[in-house]
């Protein structure tokens, strides 16, 4: 889904958006490439989990959290997920 994508299935539904952002924005590019990786050599597994090391996983997750909180405060329109809050009219 695209942000408005997200926007205009909330609306239809019948709620009112509070707050819509993308998040993990520092990911994009990477996870971009890696699909374009898999799809040039046709790797054919079914999802895109990996084992990592315990370091890098560490260091993601230090990563992820604060683009949380820097990104809470702005809008970003660009990255891996989306985040919705919204209110039942």
């Amino acid at each position: 889904y695209s942000l408005c994508g997200i926007q205009k299935v909330v609306r239809e539904a019948g709620f009112t958006v509070k707050k819509l952002m993308a998040l993990e924005a520092i990911f994009f590019i990477p996870l971009l490439l890696f699909r374009k990786f898999k799809n040039v050599f046709n790797y054919s597994k079914r999802d895109d989990f990996i084992n990592i090391p315990r370091w890098l996983n560490s260091i993601l997750t230090v990563i992820i959290v604060l683009e949380g909180k820097i990104s809470y405060s702005i809008n970003s329109f660009l990255g891996v997920s989306i985040i919705c809050i919204a209110r039942k009219k």
